[in-house]
């Protein structure tokens, strides 16, 4: 199918540039095909395809516009990305879709001004959908979405979501992020054994290998493999990591960022910048469990590694 053989690009009223029908569309139809270079970085034309795919659209497809009350929905066929009919569409009536349909999680929130009843106001992620929505959808989306959707967490890029911001700025590296509600307490995800570093072979470590070091007992250290080497530090986190393991310390909502504190296990004593944003953040950390207050201390002991909680009793007077 070629790109215009069915559609045409020329202004809206309101919107700028939009992609209009040249004929009738039936429901399932296929309307036009996305075509672009595809990479695993977010452009302002690109579209997400895959949890770490993205395909910077062309013409018409960098001016297809959003809607809350889309007649188009989006799908993978043959390894080709189409915007397909959601309804009856008739000639001379604008192409839409909604973002939501092919983004799992934005990071930040635009303002929406598509006009329609059920408009949201804001354009975000799939997830911040709602049941009937989804059930919309379903057969419109892209497949990645349906994943995710059965997985206690996903991944994306790290950043505030309460607001839109700059790209430049909102950008802060990949964490992890709930896709469902967690109790406290509850068992969030595990992530596999990765290889075991004895001390004396740390300089031979690539500087990734050297940033995703989890600290073990008897001098050993792990390389931490994906999702637990994307876990991101918070001065107030709302996890903690038993073993391999991720346990929620309080409740999480369905969306929020997983995140713990790297000085539960901190023994390097080395300092670093900190930009988690919570209120008790000093804007930097310092490695070393002990800079903790005396309430966190006592809340992460059971968590820590055993030299830490023998230097922990021997402070205390306890055995």
């Amino acid at each position: 199918m070629k790109s215009f053989s069915d559609v045409v690009v020329r202004n809206t009223k309101n919107k700028g540039n939009g992609v209009f029908a040249l004929r009738k569309f039936k429901r399932g139809e296929n309307v036009f095909q996305i075509e672009g270079p595809i990479s695993s970085e977010r452009t302002i034309h690109s579209i997400q395809i895959g949890e770490f795919e993205h395909i910077t659209a062309w013409k018409p497809g960098m001016f297809a516009n959003h809607s809350c009350n889309p007649n188009c929905g989006i799908k993978k066929q043959n390894d080709k990305v189409y915007l397909c009919a959601l309804k009856t569409i008739k000639s001379g009536e604008e192409i839409t879709w909604d973002y939501a349909m092919s983004d799992y999680k934005f990071n930040w929130f635009m303002p929406c001004s598509c006009g329609s009843k059920n408009c949201r106001k804001n354009i975000g992620g799939y997830i911040f959908l709602d049941k009937e929505t989804r059930r919309k959808y379903k057969n419109f989306l892209m497949s990645y979405i349906k994943t995710l959707e059965k997985k206690n967490i996903f991944i994306a890029r790290a950043g505030k979501t309460t607001a839109y911001q700059d790209r430049k700025k909102r950008v802060q590296g990949l964490g992890v992020f709930a896709n469902k509600d967690f109790k406290k307490g509850e068992f969030i995800f595990r992530f596999r054994k990765g290889k075991i570093i004895n001390r004396k072979d740390l300089n031979k470590l690539t500087k990734w290998e050297s940033n995703h070091l989890d600290e073990l007992d008897g001098d050993k250290f792990e390389i931490v493999e994906k999702p637990g080497c994307l876990v991101n530090h918070s001065c107030d986190p709302n996890a903690v990591q038993k073993g391999r393991s991720y346990l929620a310390l309080k409740k999480i909502k369905k969306g929020q960022e997983i995140s713990v504190d790297y000085r539960t296990k901190g023994i390097f004593k080395n300092k670093w910048k900190c930009n988690c944003g919570s209120k008790s953040c000093k804007g930097y950390v310092i490695s070393d469990f002990f800079t903790l207050s005396e309430k966190s201390q006592k809340l992460y002991l059971p968590y820590t590694l055993k030299k830490i909680k023998k230097a922990y009793n021997r402070i205390h007077k306890q055995i």
